[in-house]
């Protein structure tokens, strides 16, 4: 393992001088800022790819595993919105939308939550409380795809695409666009939690502070925390496991989403069935 990882040390040192220009080029130009995020995450995973799979398991099973946060009420979610109309005020009780919504609402912490899905958006929600912003991506299959790669793979890429639009973004427009809006077509306000006239103070308060943290969040069904554990283990002790080549896509798929998030000075968590 070390004779692995001291081969691949000039490619690791390389990614470490592209983080140090993130820093430098962050407040120039957007375009230019995620192409230094790309390109330092992509030398990192070179080097995470330069070593054998079963030294990678080895070494990043368990921190793949921490960002993992199992939730009982995701085992009945079989839709991401649920069947709405025009009279709808709510998301459906078994919709993704639904339950992060709540997971959110009963947290004492939680100031305010907004539902910007669609257009030019941050997030599915964006959630603000306890000096954190935090921005949930919610896919979901009612056909369910156990430890599917390329289901990760399309929820990734939104959350990842929409850091963009983050960093882009003025708050105080997306604010007043928020005012007095029901989601798409139906009687859902969009402002989920909290008064929307605080809400522009609040976020801005989190990006002030020198303690505040900004958090990816994907909110997914296809995949349980035990499940991938399981999988893990087969892997680390070179036992038969179904699914094999899902389960190595997902381990690169997680390693780029951990590191991307890395990248842009965020936290990142995936809510999941336990």
């Amino acid at each position: 393992m070390i004779l692995e990882l001291g081969k691949s040390a000039s490619l690791f040192a390389l990614a470490i001088i592209f983080k140090f220009l993130i820093s430098v080029v962050s407040c120039v130009s957007i375009s230019l800022y995620l192409t230094v995020i790309f390109l330092s995450s992509f030398l990192l995973l070179v080097f995470i790819s330069s070593i054998t799979l079963s030294t990678l398991v080895q070494f990043s099973s368990n921190s793949i595993l921490d960002i993992f946060e199992p939730h009982d009420n995701f085992v009945g979610v079989v839709t991401e919105k649920g069947n709405i109309n025009n009279e709808t005020t709510n998301f459906e009780e078994s919709s993704m939308f639904n339950q992060v919504e709540k997971l959110y609402k009963d947290d004492d912490t939680i100031t305010h939550i907004v539902c910007d899905d669609l257009g030019n958006e941050y997030a599915d929600h964006i959630v603000i409380g306890n000096n954190k912003i935090i921005y949930v991506h919610s896919k979901c299959y009612a056909v369910l795809k156990s430890l599917s790669a390329s289901a990760l793979q399309v929820v990734i890429g939104q959350a990842l695409k929409n850091i963009g639009n983050i960093r882009d973004g003025v708050i105080n427009k997306k604010v007043e666009s928020w005012r007095n809006k029901k989601y798409s077509n139906t009687a859902i306000p969009v402002c989920r939690k909290g008064d929307i006239n605080s809400l522009e103070n609040a976020y801005q308060k989190v990006l002030k502070s020198p303690n505040g943290i900004q958090e990816v969040c994907l909110a997914i069904n296809f995949i349980s925390k035990q499940q991938l554990k399981e999988a893990f283990d087969k892997l680390k002790n070179q036992e038969p496991i179904n699914q094999k080549g899902n389960v190595v896509q997902l381990i690169w798929l997680l390693s780029s989403f951990i590191l991307a998030c890395k990248e842009a000075d965020m936290k990142c968590r995936i809510l999941c069935k336990p």
